[in-house]
């Protein structure tokens, strides 16, 4: 009896798992084709956006203490610049290892400039990270001086231009144990930054109580870069050919597994019923 209850356990669970499978990808079908109806409807209007810049070459713009491996920087590089070509769309990395002194730096340009801003300055008497207004100030401001540094351009800074850039920066703080995506006003809605942190990069770090080593961030910034450039290119209905395949473990991969094992119970349970009747009748 005890037997019986216990294969009829496994069996629902395995059909749930399957089930669970089937609807998982038929939401991800779902959301795949609702993505390619959505850059299929924006082609007119952002599959070719002004170029905003004469130039952009650069898109790991700051790596502080080599955080990143010298290999994780050269793909960056390459792939952003096969990104921007495509899209010109401009996805950047900055590794900031001392915020508050880069949040400095930022206030003595705008005033040697005398840079005329729409935009909120950061507060740098404060830590950058412990305020999300203050963070998104600074990393606007960061970003947006980057690209007028590229192109020598000594003027105001002001993200509402009609040909200001769409762009993305994925911001490592390594002192502060942090990270943070941020994107242009004109650039929200282009792909997920919480799918591509939560799902690939976030399942690579450290315990918190581990140190962060450079290599372990190098392999979250490549694995996170790699998806969102991705997502990016989709949004405008292209590939891109030196892109690499990312770590897909997430929650598909949980359920497959979970339906393996399932599956596994149930042929040891018969295994075990089969082995006990024959020896019943020695």
């Amino acid at each position: 009896m005890l037997l019986r209850i216990v294969f009829g356990f496994c069996l629902f669970c395995a059909y749930a798992q399957i089930a669970g499978a089937n609807a998982l990808d038929s939401q991800n079908n779902a959301e795949s084709s609702s993505l390619s109806n959505t850059a299929h409807t924006n082609l007119e209007s952002q599959n070719a956006p002004q170029i905003p810049f004469a130039k952009i070459s650069k898109f790991v713009l700051q790596n502080d203490n080599f955080y990143l491996k010298p290999n994780t920087q050269g793909f960056v590089e390459i792939l952003g610049a096969e990104l921007y070509e495509k899209t010109h769309f401009a996805f950047f990395v900055a590794v900031i290892a001392d915020s508050k002194k880069e949040c400095e730096n930022l206030l003595n340009k705008v005033r040697v400039n005398n840079a005329t801003l729409e935009l909120t300055l950061p507060n740098c008497l404060q830590k950058i990270t412990d305020s999300k207004q203050n963070l998104k100030s600074f990393e606007k401001l960061y970003t947006l001086s980057n690209l007028n540094v590229q192109n020598g351009i000594n003027e105001g800074i002001n993200e509402e231009l009609d040909n200001a850039p769409l762009y993305a920066t994925i911001f490592i703080y390594p002192n502060e144990k942090k990270i943070d995506i941020d994107l242009s006003q004109n650039a929200q809605g282009v792909f997920d930054t919480e799918r591509v942190y939560f799902e690939y990069m976030v399942p690579l770090l450290p315990k918190p109580n581990e140190e962060l080593q450079s290599d372990r961030l190098s392999a979250v910034v490549l694995n996170g870069y790699s998806e969102a450039a991705d997502l990016i290119a989709a949004h405008f209905n292209t590939s891109l050919a030196n892109n690499i395949p990312r770590d897909e473990s997430g929650g598909k991969g949980f359920v497959k597994f979970s339906m393996y094992f399932m599956l596994f119970c149930i042929f040891g349970v018969l295994g075990f019923v089969f082995l006990s009747s024959k020896f019943k009748k020695k």
